[in-house]
């Protein structure tokens, strides 16, 4: 279910940085309609402060810079950098002598994406992990506004053939006192997903859920658990 998650996340950022005609004509005619919001993303996109990734103490976990926060249950596992690396294919030459990563070095690993925490819920198979990417590197896509993007990122998974994804209809949560634009999907793997996506300080957030069917209460519990970050 992880190496889904990961590889279902690279394939709707690549695809977000393409220049295929058919995505060219949805930005064009998405700009045309939203101009207003296109402008306050613009604004968004260039509040940026230097990305620092978060950290877990006395069972929360935090990260300041991009204002989410939440408490980290006794049966949850949270993954180290050097077992990340190892999920997603990094070698030991992307790890310092503590082995852990910094913000720069999983940039230049990734082409821009942080993974900046991962982590298993109770079953140890559904997951969560929460990633950073630079709006410098979405080319184009920088100053769309959250629901456009959400909205390209289906499109892009809708094109896979596998996993097969059956969309509901994209929602805003609030999480932490932050609003989130929300993709949510079930798959015919088994397991559904659900992707929370904002801007902040520069960067475009993205925690996905990747779980079983029986696990969507704790899922919720999960999200209404996020503690605000002034």
């Amino acid at each position: 279910l992880l190496l889904s998650t990961i590889a279902t996340l690279a394939f709707a950022l690549c695809g977000c940085d393409s220049k295929d005609s058919k995505n060219d004509a949805k930005e064009e005619a998405t700009t045309e309609a939203t101009t207003e919001a296109t402008t306050e993303a613009q604004d968004i996109s260039e509040q940026s402060v230097p990305a620092e990734r978060g950290v877990v103490e006395n069972g929360v976990y935090t990260n300041e810079a991009f204002k989410i926060s939440f408490p980290i249950a006794e049966d949850w596992y949270v993954c180290n950098d050097a077992e990340i690396a190892q999920i997603i294919g990094f070698t030991a030459d992307n790890l310092d002598e503590n082995s852990s990563m910094t913000v720069e070095q999983f940039e230049a690993a990734t082409s821009g994406t942080v993974y900046d925490c991962v982590f298993y819920f109770s079953d140890m198979q559904s997951n969560a992990n929460i990633t950073l990417t630079s709006l410098n590197r979405l080319a184009q896509y920088a100053t769309l506004p959250t629901e456009d993007y959400a909205e390209l990122s289906i499109s892009q998974l809708e094109a896979m053939s596998t996993p097969k994804y059956s969309f509901k209809e994209t929602t805003h949560e609030t999480c932490g006192g932050d609003d989130y634009v929300c993709i949510t999907a079930e798959t015919d793997q088994g397991y559904n997903q659900k992707m929370l996506l904002k801007k902040e300080n520069g960067y475009m957030v993205i925690i996905t859920l990747t779980y079983l069917p029986e696990l969507e209460g704790e899922m919720q519990a999960f999200l209404d658990s996020f503690i605000v970050v002034n």
